[in-house]
């Protein structure tokens, strides 16, 4: 029994260290905001990795679907998510920066301030998630 527990401790372990080294080239070549004034209100590097996500779980599934139609093999196109997804999700991440060029000195405080927020509300619930998986059961 305690030699079964290993054994699927080691798998999992590997699993997550291959699914690391598949994502962290992704990571590594997260685009940089342009060179903006100071006080220039940015997006939050929390709300771009979430782009970064979202786009590629639906380029992903796009692309399932496109060559599952064509081919009749879901995975014919699978080498191609990741460049359509970089492509995709740097052009909505420098547009949005762009748009943010374009918001008044006044506002650029408030602004910022309402991406913070943003970010702190997409992730609380991922965070309490994580934070309750640590507790012991009750009961």
């Amino acid at each position: 029994m305690f030699k079964r527990k290993i054994v699927s401790l080691v798998f999992i372990i590997t699993i997550l260290a291959a699914l690391a080294l598949f994502v962290m080239p992704a990571f590594a070549q997260a685009p940089t905001p342009p060179d903006l004034p100071p006080g220039m209100p940015t997006i939050p590097n929390v709300l771009q990795l979430m782009a970064f996500a979202v786009v590629g779980y639906l380029v992903t599934q796009g692309l399932k679907a496109i060559s599952s139609m064509i081919t009749g093999n879901p995975d014919a196109l699978s080498g191609w998510g990741s460049l359509v997804t970089y492509g995709i999700a740097t052009t909505i991440i420098y547009f949005s920066q762009a748009l943010l060029t374009l918001v008044p000195p006044f506002w650029q405080n408030p602004v910022s301030i309402l991406l913070a927020l943003l970010a702190a509300l997409l992730t609380g619930p991922g965070i309490h998630l994580t934070v309750k998986k640590f507790q012991p059961a009750q009961g």
